[in-house]
């Protein structure tokens, strides 16, 4: 079933728009974000937005910094994760606060629902939660562990929104923080960015950004109503998506693992009947199935090791040899006379030696199924085709 969506060729490309603006805006976080930058402003009492994942926490105060007793993270993690930042946030009344945690935040910590007061604790965070640092302190008490001198802090930083109705202000990357290393250089570079703080939130301005937002303003979604429904059911399409291919990935990987799993059965079943050696050395039977292209290799090839031909004419030879090429369903079942039935007999025996090697050698194969499929209904019209009758008498 699929989830279709209405104008998704539309809602398609405003989200890659979003998308491409949302990295953008990552990639300069990564940067503003890096200990060398950020660290000397995390002095007590700075103001800072602190958001992980989903999860917005608005504006806290910084009370300390540290770094990480686990030599700075996991081996191969990203300097922004290299320190704690001790940061006193409105999170919500049951949150169970605790120093311990392995993620970008602790487990469990979650800001307050709407409406919810909540309650002001110190929680520890790393750089890469900070969305946006302010040059506004508040004054700390020498006390946090009281909540009613936490709650102090909160009505100070709640004076502080108030003095800015129009959004707390945030430190430049350039002027104030003195962002000037070769990588945010080659980000301004490649992305012709010119940056703009406004309000809250960063605003990227550059020429590609701009383009990219002049087009998502020019979408016919932009401001619709629709757009909140829409975007969403995109967004759910494109995990849906994601989980998809990831399933298939697993799939395909089982599929390999199974097909390695059958292939050493088969080496085993090489090794039982004398194709290959216990080094894995091809034998001489090995190179005699390698030239039989059409029919069963491995029953062909026991026959002529075991000298079944050797005892037949050319006449039951070829009728013996219709076994392998006659694939037609047929309900009837004609007797054989002696001359034939016997090297048959010898077929069937064979192939249920190599059906039971097979089953000890645990390959998946119906011993039964696999004799059935060599039928004898033509070897009579071969015998006596090859003894000169005419094709209306075999008829």
């Amino acid at each position: 079933m699929q989830l279709v969506i209405e104008d998704e060729s539309i809602v398609r490309e405003y989200y890659g728009l979003r998308q491409s603006l949302d990295q953008y805006t990552k990639d300069m976080r990564d940067v503003i974000n890096h200990p060398n930058y950020c660290l000397q402003f995390m002095q007590p009492g700075r103001l800072v937005k602190i958001k992980h994942q989903s999860f917005d926490f608005g504006w806290g105060a910084v009370v300390n910094y540290s770094k990480r007793h686990n030599k700075g993270g996991p081996e191969g993690s990203p300097p922004q994760q290299s320190y704690i930042i001790d940061i006193l946030l409105n999170v919500s009344p049951d949150a169970a606060i605790t120093m311990k945690f392995d993620k970008e935040l602790p487990a469990g910590v979650r800001p307050p629902a709407e409406g919810e007061e909540g309650k002001m604790e110190v929680v520890p965070v790393l750089l890469s939660c900070l969305e946006s640092i302010s040059p506004v302190r508040i004054f700390l008490p020498k006390d946090m562990k009281s909540q009613d001198q936490r709650n102090t802090a909160r009505k100070n930083i709640r004076e502080v929104k108030k003095r800015f109705p129009d959004g707390i202000p945030t430190l430049d990357p350039i002027e104030n923080m003195n962002i000037t290393d070769d990588s945010f250089k080659k980000l301004l570079r490649v992305s012709f960015l010119l940056i703009l703080w406004r309000a809250l939130k960063l605003i990227l301005s550059p020429q590609k950004i701009e383009l990219h937002e002049s087009k998502l303003l020019a979408n016919p979604l932009h401001n619709s109503p629709r757009l909140v429904d829409l975007y969403n059911k995109y967004s759910y399409k494109v995990v849906l998506s994601a989980r998809i291919k990831a399933v298939k990935k697993k799939i395909q990987t089982a599929h390999s693992i199974m097909q390695l799993d059958e292939l050493k059965c088969r080496k085993r079943v090489l090794r039982r009947l004398g194709f290959i050696s216990e080094n894995d050395v091809m034998q001489l039977k090995a190179r005699v199935a390698c030239e039989i292209s059409t029919g069963d290799e491995l029953l062909l090839t026991e026959l002529l090791f075991n000298r079944v031909f050797n005892e037949l004419t050319p006449e039951q030879t070829a009728a013996l040899l219709s076994c392998f090429v006659f694939e037609e369903k047929s309900n009837e079942t004609p007797s054989l006379k002696e001359e034939l039935a016997k090297p048959f007999r010898d077929l069937q025996a064979q192939a249920r030696l190599i059906a039971k090697i097979s089953q000890e050698s645990k390959l998946n194969i119906v011993e039964e199924e696999y004799i059935d499929k060599f039928k004898h209904a033509l070897m009579d019209v071969v015998y006596a085709w090859c003894h000169g009758a005419s094709f209306a008498t075999i008829w």
